[in-house]
Formats: structure tokens, C-alpha cells, sequence
């Protein structure tokens, strides 16, 4: 479901631009999430308004999303992922408390909006900082040859072999 101010094939097309940023940019962790990303969007608007989907299949996409999220941040050594896994959790929390009677759809699909807009944030400054780090590493010039001391028979080191 999609706000009616903002219309369905902006959000598609963001996050398919995010995805192909991701691929054509980013690394390994960027990839995965913008991936799972984009599977999750392709299941809500293509497979869930052609076929129903059952209500508790968003929130399984949103734990695999979450699953991802966590696995990406705890083997990471970018900060992007953490923001990126506090808003896959928030989008649980948000599938969970949407059973609740008194809370309306609309709630429901707004919150869902800033969740995905806000992990897109997150996936393009990844993208971006995995660029900016691979640039640098290629900036950077080459480490010297290592020069390695040679014991002497008598025990002394030998300081001018290579």
C-alpha cells in the first residue's frame, strides 16, 4: 500500500535506483541489503496486488530485511549499518503493532513509507562510503618493498641485505 500523495512507481523507481547504485557502486553489504531491498518491493507491488499475500508476509519480508541488516552489521566496518538495521527493526515493530484494531492501515503504510525512504538514505550512504574508500585505496601509492634483517653467523643482524 502506498500513500495516494506519492505514487507507487516513485517509490519503485527509487528503490531500484538505489539498487542499481548499489550494484554498479557499492560493495558486498550494500548489495545484499539493496537487494533484499528490492525483492521486498517487487513481492508487495507485483506479486501481492496481482495475488493476495497473507497479513503476516510483510512481516516476514521485514525480518529477512532485519535478518540481513544484522548479519551485514555484524560483519561490517562501516557505521551506515547500524542506522540501516535500527530501521529494519522499526519496520518489525511496525508490522507487529499493526494488529492492533485502534491503529488504521493508513498508520500502518505511512510508517512503512518512512522505513523504506530512510533505509534507502542509509544503502546510499554506504554506497557512497564504500566508492569514497575503494577511491582512496586506489589513490593511495603503493607500501615500499619491506627490507627484512638477516642474522649474521655471529648473531648480528645484517642491515644491508634487501
Amino acid at each position: 500500500m502506498h500513500l495516494f500523495v506519492i505514487p507507487a512507481w516513485i517509490n519503485f523507481v527509487l528503490v531500484s535506483a538505489t539498487t542499481a547504485l548499489a550494484i554498479w557502486k557499492g560493495g558486498w553489504r550494500e548489495r545484499v541489503i539493496a537487494g533484499v531491498q528490492q525483492l521486498q518491493m517487487f513481492r508487495s507491488y507485483v506479486l501481492c496486488e496481482t495475488w493476495s499475500c497473507p497479513a503476516w508476509s510483510a512481516l516476514a519480508d521485514d525480518g529477512v530485511m532485519l535478518a540481513a541488516c544484522v548479519a551485514c552489521a555484524l560483519r561490517g566496518d562501516r557505521y551506515w549499518t547500524i542506522p540501516a538495521s535500527s530501521f529494519a527493526l522499526l519496520a518489525v515493530i511496525t508490522d507487529l503493532l499493526a494488529a492492533r484494531p485502534d491503529l488504521s492501515l493508513w498508520v500502518r503504510a505511512s510508517a512503512d513509507l518512512v522505513w523504506m525512504y530512510l533505509l534507502s538514505a542509509a544503502i546510499l550512504w554506504g554506497v557512497w562510503s564504500s566508492a569514497r574508500a575503494r577511491a582512496r585505496a586506489a589513490a593511495a601509492p603503493p607500501l615500499p618493498p619491506v627490507r627484512r634483517r638477516v642474522p649474521t653467523p655471529s648473531g648480528h643482524l645484517d642491515r644491508s641485505s634487501p
